[in-house]
């Protein structure tokens, strides 16, 4: 027997795979901490990749907004903010005429979000709307988006967003253009940029023929971006590396090393797949797994078995997840609802049942069943050598079993296309 262990929740669990079995651990290269989390950021803001510097992009301008990915860390975000915002006011700008938009696109985004900024930034902070009438109109994309933005931000002298980068389930890779669109766009732009996601090319990892990247690219690129910076982070949040300058070359060189710490080529696909999300509290939401049985679907034969373990400590998660998978009994029928009115949760039962189509899927978890068998529609077993057991048995003698430890950072991608 091989011995593996995956984390789950705050521990760990083992699961035991029969040595003529085990193909081996599908693992991202570890991206290791900066010694100095300041020293990295200024090293990042000072550093611009295709564009001049801030202070050069910043010469003339008298006012500017900051539009912020609101999940960055509220510490980690304050140490970016403060020492641009310095910079800025060293370059001749005043302190009131800079402001910071908290923009999410349809996530509502409570007070709270402001009373974690210290007093020396909260009184700049402002929290994006997309349904209140404060937006303009700038175009339409070749996909068909109307696009109407945050009118602050494109009034402002200096255009500056704040993002992290990292693996998307359809945007390919989140990055700076993220904070436009869906960032600080009104409702109806979200929502048709969305809906691209049931279009092909629309897929983790991927950028080339991707239709919501380059919808939300052409959009970014009509308001006119002055300057990008791209975060690097681990799954607990903390910073690993900074990328700052053009919209497009700072995003792609991110992405660059995004991949390269992600993306991992299999040469052989298994039959079964034993699938951890890294823990808590990356595993403590139903919803959040999703995302990593999608990445994990590329390590596994068509018609195999994704195990998933993860402790799902605060249940379902999402609430708009559980309503999709109680109101709507079929596929076609998600396709329908996100085509025409996208809801953020509605993709999660997209993917699930476009999973099960193509793959078996088991959970193990502390998800009461009435959930995840009843609503959900997922075999759940609390232990995970019983999940290995059972799926073993019904994929057949010489079946294959791979172990993913970290699926929420791992895409494998296998080598044959």
């Amino acid at each position: 027997m091989v011995d593996v262990w995956i984390p789950y929740g705050r521990t760990e669990v083992c699961v035991r795979v029969p040595t003529k079995r085990y193909i081996g651990e599908i693992k991202p290269k570890k991206a290791e901490k900066p010694a100095n989390v300041d020293e990295e950021i200024a090293r990042g803001l000072k550093n611009p990749i295709g564009s001049r510097s801030l202070k050069e992009t910043s010469e003339g301008k008298k006012n500017a907004s900051i539009a912020v990915d609101p999940f960055i860390r509220p510490d980690l975000c304050e140490r970016i903010l403060l020492p641009l915002i310095s910079e800025l006011i060293d370059y001749g700008m005043v302190k009131s005429e800079i402001s910071i938009i908290m923009g999410s696109g349809l996530r509502p985004l409570g007070k709270e979000v402001l009373r974690q900024f210290s007093e020396e930034l909260r009184s700049l902070v402002s929290i994006h709307d997309c349904r209140d009438e404060n937006h303009e109109y700038v175009g339409k994309t070749k996909h068909g988006t109307d696009v109407y933005v945050n009118r602050v931000f494109l009034d402002s002298d200096l255009k500056v967003v704040l993002s992290k980068v990292s693996l998307h389930p359809f945007e390919g890779f989140s990055g700076g253009r993220d904070m436009i669109l869906p960032g600080i766009a009104g409702e109806k732009s979200v929502r048709r940029n969305r809906a691209l996601l049931l279009r092909s090319g629309a897929q983790p990892g991927m950028l080339d023929g991707n239709p919501v990247h380059e919808d939300m690219t052409e959009a970014a690129e009509m308001v006119g971006i002055d300057y990008c910076i791209n975060v690097f982070l681990d799954d607990r949040g903390d910073l690993i590396k900074v990328f700052s300058g053009g919209l497009k070359e700072s995003f792609e060189e991110a992405v660059g090393f995004v991949r390269e710490h992600t993306v991992v080529k299999v040469s052989e696909r298994a039959d079964v797949a034993v699938v951890g999300m890294g823990g808590y509290p990356v595993d403590s939401k139903l919803s959040d797994v999703i995302e990593a049985l999608m990445y994990a679907s590329g390590a596994v034969k068509r018609k195999g078995t994704i195990i998933a373990v993860a402790e799902c400590a605060d249940g379902y998660g999402d609430e708009t997840f559980y309503r999709w998978m109680t109101k709507f009994d079929s596929l076609n029928q998600i396709k329908r609802a996100i085509k025409t009115h996208f809801e953020y949760g509605g993709e999660k039962a997209y993917y699930l049942l476009k999973l099960k189509e193509q793959l078996s899927l088991k959970l193990v978890s502390a998800i009461p069943r009435f959930y995840s068998d009843n609503v959900f529609r997922l075999e759940t077993y609390r232990a995970v050598n019983e999940a290995l057991a059972e799926a073993l048995r019904e994929e057949g003698k010489g079946a294959k079993v791979s172990v993913i430890p970290q699926g929420l950072s791992t895409l494998p991608v296998f080598k044959g296309g």
